[in-house]
């Protein structure tokens, strides 16, 4: 199982954002917009209220987009040469933080 982390982080003109970091080099920052849209998806889809596949942001802070497949597991975030398994419990928990 991976741990993520989320830390608050500044940005000069979008305010307080949320990082999500779920490997060394690996890690997207959310604006409170995306926060909550990625974490409504992370409780339909563990709660098994959305037959979606697939999860995919284009946050407006960061150079690269959340990729995951949905997985019996949980998400498989796949970037770049990274493949990381986050299962269901790592989201819940991620869904609550982040929705700061």
């Amino acid at each position: 199982m991976t741990e993520a982390t989320l830390t608050t982080v500044q940005h000069k003109l979008l305010g307080p954002l949320l990082r999500l970091t779920v490997a060394p080099g690996l890690a997207w920052n959310f604006t409170r917009d995306e926060a909550l849209t990625l974490a409504r998806a992370m409780t339909a889809l563990g709660h098994k209220r959305s037959l979606a596949n697939e999860v995919y942001l284009s946050p407006q802070a960061c150079d690269h987009e959340f990729y995951a497949k949905v997985t019996d597991e949980g998400f498989l975030v796949l970037a770049d040469a990274h493949q990381v398994l986050l299962d269901w419990d790592v989201l819940s928990t991620l869904a609550e933080e982040l929705t700061y």
